[in-house]
């Protein structure tokens, strides 16, 4: 018998899920969401899941803990209604970055939250470009792991004027994915050798590659806000690029202005 495939959504990007839904032609499954005076969340599904295939769509985004809270008690939630198979489709894996222990008496939180995820009763992980393929590790579960880059790729190479152009990883970790970009754009490529002091701070040791009087373009799986980018560069960058083209910013920094191209100073 087919089991008829069920999408229903968390609070995080609605629009999403209903995108997915309508390229599908499928309905957006109807669920209800609500918090109470003592701050705790009430999931119920409004339809039968019965012997369904779920896909829940839910990213982790601000607020994290809201959204990752959700996203549980719907995956129990959907387990509990007897749904066949409930696969948690999450476009933005908060806490991917924490993916080792590079500190004494620190959280794996990465390795936490597929664990949580797993025991809600998560039958499949749907997610794309984790900060680090070892997070896909954690998983004891079948994870697809979609990478983004052809189609950033693609937009370079359509929407972009890249002559004269090099691909620039903002620190080693980037170093693969910008390599593999700069490959598919036939660019040359250049990475920044930096320590992290804080969140939102770094400190640039030197720059590798030739940039100057170039169009950098940056790679990388989270974006600080714009000036950040700058604080990153400067120090290092004299005689710098002629433009420098960061990546779309994410999480809190959406909030933040932002423009695709700015030109050096």
């Amino acid at each position: 018998m087919d089991r008829p495939l069920l999408i229903f959504s968390g609070q995080s990007n609605r629009p999403l899920a209903q995108a997915i839904a309508e390229a599908l032609g499928l309905p957006l499954g109807k669920s209800t969401t609500l918090r109470f005076a003592n701050d705790n969340l009430f999931v119920r599904y409004e339809e039968s899941l019965r012997e369904g295939d779920v896909f829940i769509v839910q990213s982790l985004t601000p607020p994290v803990q809201d959204h990752l809270m959700e996203l549980l008690m719907m995956v129990d939630a959907a387990k509990g209604a007897s749904a066949a198979r409930v696969t948690a489709v999450i476009p933005y894996f908060s806490y991917a970055r924490s993916d080792k222990k590079d500190a004494p008496r620190i959280s794996i939180a990465a390795r936490l939250i597929a664990d949580l995820l797993q025991t809600a009763g998560a039958d499949r992980v749907l997610t794309m470009t984790l900060h680090s393929p070892q997070v896909h590790g954690f998983f004891k579960i079948p994870v697809d792991h979609l990478s983004a880059e052809p189609v950033i790729a693609n937009h370079f190479a359509t929407r972009v004027d890249l002559e004269n152009a090099v691909v620039v990883a903002p620190d080693a970790g980037d170093l693969k994915r910008a390599s593999s970009l700069a490959r598919r754009l036939r660019l040359p490529l250049a990475f920044i050798d930096k320590e992290r002091v804080s969140d939102t701070e770094v400190r640039v040791r030197m720059l590798v590659g030739e940039v100057e009087g170039k169009t950098a373009s940056s790679w990388t799986t989270r974006s600080p806000p714009r000036a950040a980018w700058w604080r990153r560069w400067r120090p290092s960058c004299r005689p710098g690029p002629r433009r420098f083209t960061p990546p779309p910013p994410t999480g809190s920094t959406w909030a933040r202005p932002w423009s695709a191209s700015p030109e050096a100073p």
